[in-house]
C-alpha cells in the first residue's frame, strides 16, 4: 500500500502492461486450437488478420452441419473448405477438437468421429492455427504455423476452392493431380462429378474432368500464361507461377498483384471453373472468367483432326487434307466421329514424301510430348524422322512439341493462339489443294465471261480491225527511214534501230504518234536551225519527213522536246 502511494505511476504502468499482455494472449488464442480444447457448434476461431473464420455451418437451405472455413468479413456465405463433407452432422451438438494422438477430429452428438486429419506423424502436443491465407495448419507446438513443418494442412487437403499462395503439386512421372473436387450440388458439399487439377504432360495445363473424362483444359503453360485461354493476358490471370523442385516435382502458386484484392478460383457443382473477385461496392463476387466459356471450349467437341470455330455457323471443320469419318453423321451435326486422312502418309516408304500444313491461331492439341530441339527447323526434322509424328510446333518458353497421337481438342481463335504444323502427304499440299472450291468456281466463271466479251468485241468491230490492219501494213512499208542514220544518235538516245511511226498513218487519230528516235533524226538532233521558238512546254522544232508520199499527207510537223515523244503539234 505504501508502494502505491509513493509511486502510483508505476502501479498504473504495471496494470496497463498486464492488461495488454492478457489481451494479446487471448487475441492470439482466438486463431488456434490447442490439444484438448473443444470448438463447439456456435463457436468459431478467426485468423489473426480477421480474414478467415472456422466453425460449424449449414450450406444454403440445408439443416445439416459441417465444419468449414469461410471469409470472415464477407457478408455472402463463401465456403472455401469443408472437413466432414461426406459425413454431415444432423444436430448442433458437434465438436471440433484435437485428440490425445494429436489429430484434429470432428465428433457428432454421440462423440463418434465423422472426420479426422489422420496424420501419419502425430505429436502429443499439437496445435492447429488458422492463417490469414485461409490455410488451417496442424503442427507440433515448437513449429506452430509453419507450413513446411506441418503435420497436416488444408492446403494439401483441398475441397473445391483454390486460393492465392496455395501450392498445387504435380509430378511428371505420377501424371495428373486432381486437386479440387466440386460440390455435389449448390447446397450439398459432398464430392460431386467434377474435379480440377493439373496435367504435367508435355507442358503443364489446368484440366477440368467430368468423372474420368476431360471437360476442359487451359492449354499449355509457356512460363508466363496458359496458351489455350485467349484472355489469359488479363490483369488478374497473370499471377500464376510454376516452381520446379527437381526430380519431376513442380508446383503452381497464384499471387494477386494487389494484396487488397480478394480473389479465388473454384470448380462449381455444375462443372464450371470460375475466377472470382470480391466487389466491396456491390457487396458481391464479380466474375473475372469462367471455363468453358463457349461451345468450342468444351473438350474435343469436334473429334479428331478437326477444329472448332465459334464464329463459324458450321462450328466444326475438318482440317485441310482430312475428311469426315462418317459423312452422314457429320452433316447432321454429330461430330464425335471426327475426321480421317484423305491420303495416307508415305513416311514408311520415304519420309521426304510428306510435308506440313501450317495452321495458325489455334489452341494446340492435347497430349503433346516435348523433345530436344533448338529451333523450328530442328523440331521439324524431329517430326519427319518419327513416322508416328502427326504434328509439331516450337513455342517460346516450352520448346519443341510433337504429337504422336491423333490430334484432338483443336480450337481456332479469332485472335491470338499458336501455329501448328500438321503432317500431310505431299500430294495434299499441291497448289490445287490450296485453292478453295469457291475460288475455282469464281475463276472459271470470270474466265468464261471475259472470253465471251472478247469474242463479241472482235465480231462487233471486225470491219474496223480489217481496215486498221491494212493501213498499218501500208504505213510500215512507206515510213521506214534510213536505219544507218539512226545509229548516229544511238549514243545519246536509247531505243530500237527502226524508226516506224507509232500509230495508224492514215486512219488513225488527228495527231499521229512518232518514235522519239525518228524525231531526233528528222530535226538533225534538235539542231538550232530547226528551232522555231519557245513554247509553253519548251523549245519547238520543225521537221519534214523525207518520204514525199507521207509529206503530202502530214505536211509540216512541229515537236516540243520538253514534253516528250508522245506530245506533238502540227501546222494546219
Amino acid at each position: 500500500m505504501g508502494i502505491s502511494y509513493r509511486n502510483p505511476l508505476r502501479v498504473y504502468l504495471c496494470t496497463l502492461l498486464v492488461i495488454s499482455y492478457t489481451h494479446s494472449f487471448f487475441s492470439q488464442a482466438d486463431n488456434r486450437i490447442t490439444q484438448g480444447q473443444k470448438i463447439r457448434d456456435g463457436e468459431t476461431i478467426i485468423s489473426s488478420g480477421q480474414k478467415f473464420e472456422l466453425g460449424f455451418f449449414s450450406p444454403g437451405n440445408s439443416t445439416l452441419r459441417y465444419v468449414g472455413i469461410w471469409y470472415h468479413n464477407i457478408s455472402v456465405q463463401s465456403i472455401i473448405w469443408v472437413a466432414n463433407r461426406e459425413n454431415p452432422i444432423s444436430t448442433t451438438a458437434g465438436v471440433l477438437t484435437i485428440t490425445s494422438n494429436g489429430n484434429l477430429v470432428v465428433l457428432d452428438e454421440n462423440a463418434n468421429s465423422v472426420w479426422s486429419t489422420n496424420a501419419s506423424i502425430v505429436s502429443k502436443n499439437s496445435t492447429a492455427v488458422l492463417m490469414d491465407t485461409g490455410n488451417l495448419i496442424l503442427s507440433s507446438s515448437d513449429s506452430v504455423g509453419d507450413p513446411s513443418k506441418a503435420l497436416w494442412q488444408t492446403f494439401n487437403d483441398t475441397a473445391d476452392t483454390y486460393l492465392p499462395d496455395m501450392r498445387v503439386y504435380m509430378n511428371v512421372q505420377e501424371g495428373e493431380n486432381r486437386a479440387f473436387t466440386s460440390w455435389k450440388s449448390e447446397n450439398d458439399p459432398s464430392s460431386g462429378r467434377y474435379s480440377m487439377g493439373i496435367d504435367p504432360r508435355g507442358s503443364p495445363q489446368i484440366v477440368i474432368w467430368e468423372g474420368q473424362n476431360r471437360r476442359w483444359r487451359s492449354g499449355h503453360w509457356n512460363g508466363l500464361i496458359f496458351t489455350g485461354i485467349p484472355n489469359t493476358r488479363t490483369l488478374f490471370f497473370y499471377g500464376f507461377r510454376l516452381t520446379n523442385e527437381g526430380d519431376g516435382n513442380m508446383y503452381f502458386t497464384y499471387t494477386t498483384l494487389n494484396s487488397s484484392h480478394i480473389v479465388r478460383f473454384r470448380i462449381r457443382w455444375d462443372g464450371i471453373g470460375e475466377q472470382l473477385i470480391w466487389d466491396e461496392g456491390k457487396k458481391d463476387w464479380g466474375l473475372l472468367q469462367s471455363q468453358p466459356s463457349n461451345t468450342c471450349d468444351v473438350y474435343n467437341i469436334c473429334g479428331t483432326f478437326a477444329e472448332c470455330i465459334s464464329t463459324d455457323s458450321r462450328l466444326c471443320t475438318c482440317i485441310e487434307g482430312f475428311e469426315p469419318k462418317y459423312t452422314d453423321q457429320w452433316n447432321k451435326g454429330n461430330w464425335s466421329g471426327g475426321c480421317v486422312r484423305r491420303t495416307p502418309l508415305q513416311c514408311e516408304k520415304n519420309s521426304s514424301s510428306d510435308g506440313f500444313l501450317v495452321v495458325e491461331g489455334v489452341k494446340l492439341p492435347d497430349y503433346a510430348d516435348t523433345v530436344v530441339a533448338e529451333n523450328t527447323n530442328e523440331c521439324e526434322d524431329e517430326c519427319l524422322n518419327n513416322c508416328s509424328c502427326n504434328a509439331y510446333t516450337f513455342v517460346s518458353g516450352i520448346g519443341c512439341m510433337i504429337w504422336s497421337r491423333d490430334l484432338i481438342d483443336i480450337e481456332h481463335f479469332s485472335s491470338g493462339g499458336k501455329t501448328l504444323y500438321i503432317r500431310l502427304a505431299r500430294s495434299e499440299l499441291g497448289g490445287k489443294r490450296k485453292i478453295s472450291n469457291l475460288a475455282i468456281i469464281v475463276i472459271a466463271v470470270s474466265g468464261t465471261i471475259l472470253l465471251g466479251i472478247s469474242i463479241w468485241l472482235l465480231w462487233r468491230f471486225r470491219a474496223k480491225l480489217k481496215a486498221f490492219s491494212s493501213s498499218w501494213r501500208k504505213g510500215e512499208d512507206n515510213l521506214q527511214l534510213n536505219a544507218s542514220k539512226s545509229r548516229e544518235f544511238s549514243t545519246d538516245f536509247s531505243g530500237p534501230d527502226d524508226f516506224f511511226i507509232e500509230g495508224k498513218p492514215s486512219d488513225g487519230p488527228e495527231l499521229p504518234l512518232f518514235n522519239f528516235n525518228l524525231v531526233a533524226v528528222a530535226t538533225n538532233n534538235f539542231a538550232n536551225e530547226n528551232r522555231l521558238g519557245q513554247g509553253g512546254f519548251g523549245p519547238v522544232y520543225k521537221f519534214k519527213l523525207k518520204d514525199e508520199g507521207f509529206m503530202r499527207m502530214q505536211d509540216d510537223v512541229f515537236w516540243s522536246r520538253d514534253i516528250g515523244a508522245q506530245t506533238q503539234t502540227r501546222l494546219l
